[in-house]
Order: structure tokens, then C-alpha cells, then sequence
């Protein structure tokens, strides 16, 4: 209960009883006065009554009642007075008890919505750490899963790798053994050419080969004025396959430098070079001497 109550409460029973004790108060005033009023003369007596006398004391008691009822009534206004103060005191209090508690249950409403809000956000909470908790373990069995694959395919990798390594290893061995049967077949046939060609230039063939390159390149040779007798000059001819000649060089020549550009025209007029009897004899490099006066 709130404080103002039990005063109002006191006040409104002092009130009540009051006005229970006036009311007795007047019914036994009435009492009283009606015990005090002289016995009804007797018969006998009637006629030596003062008439007069018995009007007056009739007046003081119409009197005495009439201040008696005015009394009551005041003091039965005063209480009624007071009774609607306190009627309308505890109304008021009443309201007052009301309001506060409309606020009281306004705020239990309150603070049970603010406590179901947090229990809302501690379980809406809860759900997110739990779901975080959750995203994390996956993303670690992710990362776990990619890691053994990547463990997985480097494995097979280096599986891979070693083999191809095998493999590269025995083909270099074959090429390798293939290369080895070649450069000694080179190396044989190199030899044989080699003793062929020696022969064959023990044999002549090599000075007759080059006598018919410098007889070409006489042949093909502007003479210019004044070229006097004994013109000797060595010569180094490159030529491909064929024959034909792709550069032209005067190591030493006894003629002066028209000499020498009519010598290297008549060369590249020569081209392509003839051929060797023996084709063994062909070089890519051939020196040669060039004299017209033999």
C-alpha cells in the first residue's frame, strides 16, 4: 500500500464513529428528556393544573428538541462534510495509487520487454558466434581438405617430375649413346675421307682441281692495261655446294689494286666453280693461285 493510505483510512473510521456516537448521544438525549418530564397528572389533579404552566414547559422542551434536532443536523452535516473530504481524499489518493500503479506496471512492462530484448540479442547472439564458430571449423576442414590435396598434388608431382627425370635421363643416355655412335661414325668416315683425299692429292686429283678453278677464273678475266708479265697472286674462295661462290679474298697478289678488283670480278664471273673429279675433294674454303702468264 502506498503511504497516505492508512491516515485517510483512520480518519474516515474516527469520522464514522463520531457520527455513531452523536446519533446515540441524541437518542439517548431524547431518552433522557422524556424520563425527565414530570408523570401525567393524574385525574384528580386536572383541574388545579395551571394550563399555562404545562404550555411552557411543553415550549422549553419543543425548544430544547429543536436545538437538540439543529445540533444533530449540523453536526450530521459536518460529518457528512467530512466524510466527502475524506471520500474525496481517498479517491484521490485512490487515483494517485492507481497512477503509480499504471506506472509500476508500465515500467514492469517495460523493464520485461527490455529483458526479453536481451534475451533476444543473447540468443541472436548466440546464434552468430555459433553459426561463426561453425563458418570457422568449415573454413578450417577447407583449408585442411585443400591442403592435402595440394600435399596430394605436389606428391603426384614430384612422382611426375622424378619420372619424366627417369625418362629425360634415359633418353639423354640413348641420345647420348646415339650421338657417341654417330660421332664415331663421323669420326670413321672423316677418317676414310680423309685418307681418300690423300690420296686422291698424292694421286694429282687435288692440283688438277684447283688448276681448273684458276683456269675458269683466267678465262673470266678482264686484263686491264699495263698488267706487266709474272702476275702471281693467291686467292681464298668460298663457295657452297654447286659451286657458287659467295666471297672472294686476295692474299697476296704482286698487281696493284685494278689488278687486284679485276681479279675478284673475274672470280665471281666464274661462278659457279667447277667440280671436282673426285667429289671428295670439295672444300668450302679452296685456295688457289691465279696465273695468266702460265
Amino acid at each position: 500500500m502506498q503511504k497516505g493510505y492508512y491516515p485517510a483510512l483512520f480518519y474516515a473510521i474516527v469520522l464514522h464513529g463520531a457520527l455513531l456516537a452523536l446519533m446515540t448521544l441524541s437518542f439517548a438525549w431524547r431518552q433522557i428528556s422524556q424520563a425527565s418530564l414530570p408523570p401525567p397528572p393524574l385525574a384528580i389533579q386536572a383541574a388545579v393544573v395551571d394550563e399555562s404552566m404545562i404550555e411552557a414547559e411543553l415550549a422549553k422542551l419543543e425548544a430544547a428538541d429543536q436545538r437538540i434536532r439543529e445540533a444533530e443536523a449540523q453536526r450530521s452535516r459536518e460529518l457528512e462534510e467530512q466524510a466527502a473530504k475524506a471520500r474525496a481524499e481517498r479517491e484521490k489518493e485512490e487515483a494517485r495509487l492507481a497512477t503509480l500503479a499504471r506506472e509500476r506496471k508500465t515500467a514492469e512492462k517495460r523493464d520485461q520487454e527490455l529483458a526479453e530484448q536481451r534475451q533476444k540479442e543473447e540468443q541472436e547472439r548466440k546464434i552468430r558466434d555459433e553459426q561463426a564458430a561453425d563458418d570457422r571449423r568449415k573454413r578450417e576442414e577447407t583449408e585442411k581438405l585443400k591442403l592435402a590435396d595440394l600435399e596430394q598434388t605436389r606428391l603426384a608431382e614430384e612422382k611426375r617430375v622424378a619420372a619424366l627425370a627417369e625418362k629425360r635421363k634415359k633418353e639423354e643416355a640413348a641420345a647420348e649413346a646415339v650421338l657417341q655412335a654417330e660421332r664415331e661414325e663421323q669420326l670413321r668416315r672423316a677418317v676414310a675421307e680423309e685418307t681418300a683425299r690423300r690420296e686422291a692429292e698424292e694421286g694429282g686429283l687435288l692440283d688438277e682441281y684447283k688448276t681448273l678453278i684458276s683456269q675458269r677464273i683466267v678465262r673470266n678475266w678482264n686484263k686491264p692495261d699495263g698488267v706487266q708479265v709474272g702476275l702471281k697472286c693467291e686467292l681464298l674462295l668460298t663457295q657452297i655446294p654447286g659451286g657458287e661462290v659467295t666471297d672472294v679474298q686476295v692474299i697476296s697478289c704482286n698487281g696493284d689494286a685494278v689488278v687486284v678488283r679485276s681479279i675478284e670480278a673475274a672470280v665471281r664471273k666464274a661462278s659457279p666453280l667447277p667440280p671436282p673429279a673426285d667429289p671428295r675433294l670439295f672444300d668450302r674454303k679452296v685456295r688457289v693461285l691465279f696465273e695468266p702468264d702460265n
